[in-house]
């Protein structure tokens, strides 16, 4: 018990954090692996928002009695590691400073957002997070943001994906 009030004063201190706990909806169970529940992704290097994931995770579990499964080390290729993405209902995610310059969470977000069954959640967590502007999709279009030796379908389905 104390646990969880020291997870539920840090989750209170978090400035900029906004959660509406209705978004996510549901009484069923399901096992750690979100079998009918949620997966979460982020920018896995920036060391907050991969603090946050597993707060919010913690949170989430108890809160909601579902399982929660954070895409960390996700290779696109991995059959088991796309299984996560087709047996879970929401895919939330989370919204921190950088994220979008990220290229593993480019590639979580494109095969995440080919399952079509998932509502996707976004949260923003850190009043870093800015919402990209015109000037962010051309530059993002161009390379120059993720991956700039992508070919221009990759960098266009990345764009896709974001949007």
């Amino acid at each position: 018990h104390a646990q969880v009030e020291v997870l539920n004063s840090a989750i209170q201190t978090c400035k900029g954090f906004m959660w509406k706990p209705q978004l996510v909806s549901g009484g069923r169970w399901s096992s750690q692996s979100a079998q009918g529940g949620i997966v979460l992704i982020t920018d896995q290097t920036n060391m907050e928002g991969l603090c946050l994931s597993f707060v919010l995770q913690r949170m989430l579990q108890k809160t909601l009695h579902l399982g929660v499964s954070i895409a960390a080390s996700f290779n696109p290729q991995d059959e088991a590691d796309k299984l996560k993405f087709q047996k879970c209902d929401y895919l939330l995610v989370l919204l921190v400073r950088g994220v979008l310059e990220d290229r593993f969470f480019a590639q979580k977000l494109i095969v995440a957002r080919s399952y079509k069954h998932l509502d996707l959640v976004p949260v923003v967590a850190d009043e870093g997070f800015v919402f990209p502007d015109p000037i962010f999709w051309s530059e993002l279009r161009r390379g120059k943001i993720v991956g700039g030796s992508l070919p221009a379908h990759e960098r266009e389905a990345i764009v896709l994906a974001y949007q």
